[in-house]
């Protein structure tokens, strides 16, 4: 099992963590999860192996530009958004009351993710914050 790292400084790992990790256990081609708010606040993330303090940060900035590109696509938020580049691939989905599910992968590897896994850490996200899946 590869070890995630949960980036939340000195905060306890919450019930998002958990469903976060088991999300990057069943998607290899995933490097990081993040859940923002409706803000673009980070919740909680994780990521394979260790990340220094400037790549948490730059993790954390980019969910929130992400967050402003969904405001921008669709009123309401879109439902789901994959933006390719030539280093990584970033898939976004929306959870309900404005939270995101920002999701880091290998280039090119986001339109081939596993959707079952995705659909369940989206569910599992939504009733651990909303109660409900929405």
């Amino acid at each position: 099992m590869m070890p995630f790292l949960a980036s939340r400084g000195s905060i306890a790992p919450t019930a998002f963590t958990a469903i976060l990790s088991a999300l990057l256990e069943a998607a290899p081609e995933v490097e990081g999860a993040i859940m923002v708010d409706g803000e673009g606040e980070a919740v909680d993330q994780v990521r394979r192996g260790s990340a220094t303090a400037p790549e948490h940060e730059e993790f954390c900035l980019l969910a929130a530009h992400v967050q402003i590109v969904h405001r921008i696509a669709s009123k309401p938020l879109a439902h789901q958004i994959t933006v390719q580049t030539s280093d990584c691939s970033l898939l976004s989905r929306h959870l309900g009351h404005g939270y995101l599910l920002v999701l880091r992968c290998q280039a090119d590897s986001a339109w081939s993710l596993k959707l079952p896994s995705l659909e369940r850490s989206v569910d599992a996200l939504a009733r651990e914050a909303f109660g409900s899946a929405d």
